[in-house]
Order: structure tokens, then sequence, then C-alpha cells
């Protein structure tokens, strides 16, 4: 809402200290009155009422109160079986796909984030949506390319590579007790079931996990403004997405009694959200804008009679862009209102 700012004195000033002058009936006082001007040169005309707008950076910063969701937690089978020889087993350890989710008799066994678990051994030859699975969750790790649903030869030497990497045995074809699926690329350990020196069988809980991050989601509030917005918490900046949501990291919460809870729930938080980019503006006093509808207004400027766009306002400014102008020239502070801009 636009506030009106109260009426300058200064004009009124101006004729008090002339009429002054004016009254003073002795020469030599009414001497220095004239002698205000210097002879020989033009002093710049005065221009009552007009301000001249400077153009600025404007990020539309708003203060906001969001929510966050905490991923539930996801347990994680022993892929085979076998003694426990080592395992990320302290609540709050991450494990990131691509590495190794546990050992069993002395073998690492590949901890791979896919859309969906597999749920057959895969060989050359074989497609269906398991095997473009495996192949989002390969490409994820930079190691293919193409998704096409395809177990073909470039699939599995790239498996043997994500094996490589955690000294795990070379693979003749894509075989379920070499992998541990995983519901992220980051998995936040929550609870061990199965610690070294465990025997397990193949299927039996090893672990419990859930997805690395909580998702904030911020009232999404259309304000004219255009543009890609951040929410900033905890001195770090996340990307939103057109619905307001973005991925907060859940050691950035630690210490809050909003803290992330294993079985999963919501909270909430005050942060800020602002434009990721900039804007330019021109901040006005609020009384130099009139018919305000929406996010338009008029002004009167040296230009002319412009339409501009609020985009907001703070400290009694309002910041406004010219909707057909290029630039904003002197305006009228104390407008008539009689002319409309639209």
């Amino acid at each position: 809402m636009i506030r009106f700012a109260s009426r300058s004195r200064g004009t009124g000033m101006r004729m008090a200290i002339l009429t002054g002058c004016a009254l003073v009936a002795a020469g030599a006082v009414a001497a220095v009155c004239i002698a205000t001007a210097s002879p020989g040169r033009s002093q710049p005309k005065s221009t009552p009422g007009l301000f001249t707008p400077t153009l600025s950076k404007f990020d539309d910063s708003q203060k906001v109160e969001f929510s966050v969701s905490h991923s539930s937690e996801t347990t994680l089978p022993a892929p085979d079986s076998g003694v426990v020889t080592a395992a990320p087993c302290e609540p709050g350890e991450v494990i990131t796909s691509g590495a190794a989710a546990v050992s069993i008799d002395g073998v690492p066994r590949l901890a791979l984030a896919m859309p969906t678990p597999l749920w057959r051994n895969l060989n050359v030859g074989d497609h269906g949506p398991d095997v473009a699975s495996l192949q989002q969750g390969l490409a994820m790790l930079g190691l293919v390319d193409a998704v096409d649903g395809r177990m073909g030869q470039l699939t599995l030497t790239a498996f043997n590579r994500a094996l490589q990497n955690v000294n795990a045995p070379h693979a003749t074809a894509v075989q379920l007790t070499m992998i541990v699926w995983v519901p992220s690329a980051e998995s936040v350990v929550s609870k061990c079931t199965s610690t070294v020196g465990t025997r397990v069988a193949s299927g039996q809980s090893l672990l419990a996990v859930r997805a690395s991050g909580s998702t904030a989601q911020v009232p999404v509030q259309d304000d004219g403004v255009v543009g890609a917005r951040v929410l900033q918490y905890g001195g770090q900046s996340f990307d939103l997405d057109s619905s307001g949501r973005a991925t907060v990291p859940d050691m950035l919460l630690a210490g809050n009694s909003t803290d992330p809870d294993p079985a999963g729930g919501s909270s909430k938080l005050t942060g800020m959200v602002r434009l990721k980019h900039a804007t330019g503006a021109y901040s006005l006093p609020p009384s130099s804008i009139y018919s305000v509808i929406d996010n338009s207004g008029c002004v009167e400027s040296a230009q002319g009679v412009l339409e501009v766009k609020i985009l907001g306002s703070s400290l009694g400014q309002t910041f406004v862009a010219p909707v057909h102008a290029e630039r904003l020239g002197p305006i009228n502070i104390q407008p008539t209102g009689t002319r409309e801009c639209r």
C-alpha cells in the first residue's frame, strides 16, 4: 500500500524570505537582498517540486517464514549373505552414490542411486526400464551418456568402472549382489541394524538412511517482479524452483529446535527471499505516484505523464521501473494527478 508523504515546506520558506526582503525600505539593507545574485553570472533556474531519481539495484528482499519437510527413512537390505566386514554405522555419516556402501565377506558393495532399484541381474542384450534406471544411476556418476534402456557393452563397461572405483571385482554381468540401492546421490545414515562382525542374510536390514538435505517450501506470491529467486538462510543461498522449493543441507539445521527427525516430519523457520539477479529500479517518494492500480502507477515527469511498474517499497521509498520509457527524468513529487498514463 502506497503511503503519501506530507507536503514539503521548502516553497513556503522561500516565499517568506523574499517577502522579508521586499518589506525592507532601507537602501543599504535592500542592497544586501539584491546582492545575493552575483553580477555577470546567470543563476540556475529553480525547479520547485521536481525530484531527479537515480537508477539503483533492486533485489526484492523479503522476510519469509518457510516450512521444512524432512525425508523419511529408507531401509537398505543386504545384497548378499555373509559377514559384514565394513559399514558406515555412525548416525549422521553420509553414503555417496558411487562409493562403497558396505563390505560383506571382504568384498565392497557399490552404493548406487537409481530411480528404481534393480530386481534382476542384467546381461548384455537385456532391455527394459530397469536397464534405463541403471543407466541413469551411472549417468549421475558421469560414466555413461546415453540412457536408452538397452544393456550393451558400453553400459557393462561403465558398471565395471564404478566397481573398480570401490575396489570391487570385475563383473561379466550386472549382479544384484554387487549393488546396494540408495535413494539419493547422498544419503544420511539414521540407524544401524547390522554392524561390523554381524552375519547377515540376503535381504536382511543393514541400515536405515534418508536422503541428504531437507526440502524448504517458501510461500509463492506473485508480486509482479519477474526473475529467479533464492532463499537465504544460515548465511547461504539456495535456488528456489517455480513452486518455491529448495533443498537445504541438514547440517545447516543443526542446533535448531527444528532439526530433522529421522522418522520424517516438518517444521517452520525464518529466512529471506530475494531475486537471484538484482534488477534496475528507481527510488521515488510515494507522494510522486498516483492512480495506483495493482502494481501500476502514474508519474508526472519532464518527459510527460509516464506509467511505472511498482516493484516494492522500503524505508519510505517506492521502487519503480518505467513501463514504456527507457529511463526516468525529473519527477514531480506533488503531481496534479489530472492526467492518466494508461
